[in-house]
């Protein structure tokens, strides 16, 4: 009995010090990365990377910045069509310049997506 008495009171005395040293803490609540933000030029820079597979030689695309002959309307909210044009290599290795409209939106959970792209 006196046994019991002393093992009841260590293994009482052991969880109080695990306690104290090392108390509850709930885990903190993870804050939701906030999506990027739906602008014209992230759905410029989007476009381009649809484009850039669709070239004979996409190590040497080269791509405009926003403004001037390039431009990203939104039709719908997130929702662009982009304007631009990219200088590249052809098969024959001289640099040209093809224009292209792309179709790209970004996703409730933040991803851009390009639905849809053409060379006129």
């Amino acid at each position: 009995m006196r046994n019991l008495k002393k093992l009841v009171i260590a293994v009482a005395i052991i969880v109080g010090a695990v306690l104290i040293l090392f108390p509850y803490q709930p885990e903190p609540k993870r804050v939701a990365k906030l999506a990027p933000k739906c602008t014209p030029r992230g759905a410029l820079q989007h476009s381009q990377k649809a484009i850039i597979n669709a070239l004979i030689s996409p190590s040497t695309a080269e791509f405009p910045r926003l403004g001037g002959q390039v431009e990203a309307q939104e039709y719908k909210p997130c929702h662009f069509n982009v304007f631009s044009y990219v200088d590249s290599q052809n098969e024959y290795g001289a640099m040209v310049r093809t224009k292209y409209v792309a179709d790209v939106r970004m996703e409730p959970d933040g991803r851009w997506v390009t639905s849809d792209y053409f060379f006129p």
